[in-house]
């Protein structure tokens, strides 16, 4: 993990300030949640949406295939989060290949995601 952590903290500026406008997107195309109990869960279930496509892009697959997947394959998400799909894969791509190579991107770049989202006050 440090390896990656170390790899994240010299990202591009780019990377570091898109996570804040991609969590903002992702909220803003969800209705917002009634309770923050609502936010603290759709924040989670996203989360492991983000995870997911950045192992099914580490692997190899493409925007387009991995889209169809969350939508309607292996990988489906709940109908609530179907909106979210294509924003989200269009992020995940944005995000350099290397970093998304290493062995904990899944996991740590899906918690950056998650503490930037929980902390969103609309």
């Amino acid at each position: 993990m440090p390896g990656f952590l170390t790899c994240f903290a010299a990202a591009p500026t780019f990377w570091r300030n898109a996570l804040p406008a991609v969590a903002l997107a992702i909220a803003a195309a969800l209705a917002a949640p009634a309770h923050a109990n609502d936010q603290q869960q759709t924040c989670i279930d996203t989360s492991d949406m983000v995870a997911t496509i950045i192992t099914l892009r580490a692997e190899g697959s493409r925007p387009n295939a991995i889209k169809r997947a969350l939508k309607t394959g292996n990988n489906k998400v709940d109908a609530k989060y179907t909106d979210t799909v294509d924003p989200l894969v269009a992020w995940v791509f944005t995000i350099d290949k290397a970093l998304v190579e290493q062995p904990t991107a899944p996991e740590a770049i899906a918690a950056e995601y998650r503490k930037t989202c929980v902390g969103y006050q609309p």
